[in-house]
This record gives C-alpha cells, sequence and structure tokens, in this order.
C-alpha cells in the first residue's frame, strides 16, 4: 500500500513536470514568433503598364493630331478661297454696275471708244506691249476694250501730262490705308488714257484703292474698264482709263 502511494505520488509529480515544460515551450514560442510578423507570401505583381504600349499609344495619338491640323488647315484655305472667290465676283459686279451708270449717264453714241464690236489681237501682236499674264486677259477680249488697248499702245506720250496722271494715281494708291494689299505692276499714260496693271493680294482691297484715285476723275469726263482674274500671284487687276480731250472739254464748257 504504501509502495502504491508513492508511485502515484511520483506520477503525478511527472505530470507536473511536463505540463509545466510544455507551458514553458509554448510561451517561449510565442516570444520567438510575435503575433503580427508572419505575413502571407503572396505573389509580386508588376503595376507598371508595358511600356511599348505607351509608345504605341503615343504614336497614335500624334498621328491623330496631325490629321486633325492638316484637315483644319485645308478648310482654312478652302474658306480663304471661297473668300477670295466671293469678293473677287463682288468687285466684278460693283465695276460693271459703275460702268452701266457711266454709259447712262452720257449719250453713248458711235464715238464712244467701248462699242461691242467683234474685234481682237492675236497674243503676237500683244505681248509686243503687254507681259503675261496681263497679255492673256487682253486675248481673250474683243471689242472696244481691244480698239482702246490698242489705240492706248500706239499713241506718242504727252510727257507732261502722263507723268503727272502717273504720279497722282501712284500717290493716290500709297496713301490709301490698304496699300500693302496691292501689288502695282505698272502705271502707264500717253496722250488722254492710263493702264494700270496690278495684283491684289487680300479680297476687294483694290475696290477700296481704286475708290481713292477715281476721285481725280470727279471733274473730268472718262471712260474705263476693268477686269479682274484669278492668277498664281494674287487676284490680276487690268485698268484702261480713256479721259476726254482737254480742249474739246473746255470748248463743250465754254459752249455752255
Amino acid at each position: 500500500m504504501k509502495h502504491s502511494t508513492v508511485f502515484i505520488t511520483g506520477l503525478f509529480l511527472a505530470l507536473g513536470s511536463l505540463f509545466v515544460g510544455l507551458q514553458i515551450g509554448k510561451a517561449q514560442l510565442k516570444q520567438t514568433t510575435p503575433a503580427g510578423t508572419i505575413q502571407a507570401i503572396a505573389p509580386e505583381v508588376d503595376d507598371k503598364p508595358d511600356s511599348s504600349l505607351q509608345t504605341q499609344s503615343i504614336a497614335l495619338l500624334q498621328q491623330q493630331i496631325i490629321t486633325l491640323q492638316k484637315q483644319l488647315a485645308d478648310k482654312d484655305e478652302l474658306i480663304a478661297s471661297m473668300q477670295s472667290s466671293m469678293g473677287l465676283l463682288e468687285q466684278q459686279v460693283e465695276i460693271a454696275v459703275e460702268e452701266n451708270q457711266q454709259f447712262s449717264e452720257r449719250d453713248v453714241s458711235a464715238q464712244s471708244p467701248f462699242k461691242d464690236e467683234p474685234y481682237t489681237l492675236s497674243i503676237d501682236n500683244i505681248k509686243q506691249w503687254t507681259p503675261e499674264p496681263f497679255a492673256n486677259v487682253i486675248a481673250s477680249q474683243s471689242g472696244d476694250i481691244v480698239k482702246a488697248y490698242e489705240k492706248h499702245h500706239l499713241s506718242e506720250r504727252n510727257e507732261d501730262w502722263a507723268t503727272t496722271e502717273e504720279e497722282q494715281i501712284l500717290a493716290a494708291i500709297n496713301q490709301h490705308p490698304l496699300s500693302g494689299d496691292i501689288q502695282i505692276d505698272s502705271i502707264s499714260c500717253k496722250q488722254n488714257t492710263c493702264e494700270i496693271r496690278a495684283f491684289e493680294l487680300a479680297p476687294q482691297a483694290w475696290m477700296e484703292v481704286s475708290n481713292g484715285f477715281r476721285n481725280l476723275n470727279e471733274n473730268r469726263s472718262t471712260s474705263s474698264w476693268s477686269y479682274l482674274a484669278g492668277s498664281e500671284q494674287g487676284t490680276l487687276i487690268y485698268m484702261l482709263t480713256e479721259y476726254k480731250a482737254k480742249d474739246a472739254q473746255d470748248s463743250s464748257e465754254d459752249g455752255e
């Protein structure tokens, strides 16, 4: 009986020692691996986008921008061309109206140099006096304007009168605010006629500028013919003005 008691007591002591050892080991394990330090190992994900894909996208956007810019430039050019054509048409209409008014105010008789007659000149004859592209303008015309043109170039030059007229016309053009939009090719006066060749660099500029030197003719009887046409250098301008001879004008005034 005594031996059984001792054996049981020893067994309890061994179990107690084992329990205490387990608790101590558990505490040490917790100290070695603290809570919160165990992290799940997740696969690394490269969140950087593919550089080649970025380059392709940028190149595509740049190409689209260039295409849009070209389309806008083409539209702007088309609009400018249409505005220039409209301006040219308006000027031709205004010139036609003005010339009709001049004819209605005066008796258009057989003496008028602007009757509609089928008179023409060959391009070779015209080129001896006038360079291209203006020569082509005259060659495409017929009737009175061609006769007036030929008369102008066959006439002798009245140096004093012609020089004065040329200087007045040129001064009137240069003094106008829009003179920079007119490129003068030639101003030539003879006995009683003046020819102007020029290029219009902006729509309707010639109509505005020419009104300035037309005021020089307010007290003189004149007949004028104008032609405007598109060209690579701008709108081509050809104008021929015939003034009534001074002695004939003075005689008519004396008769009144």
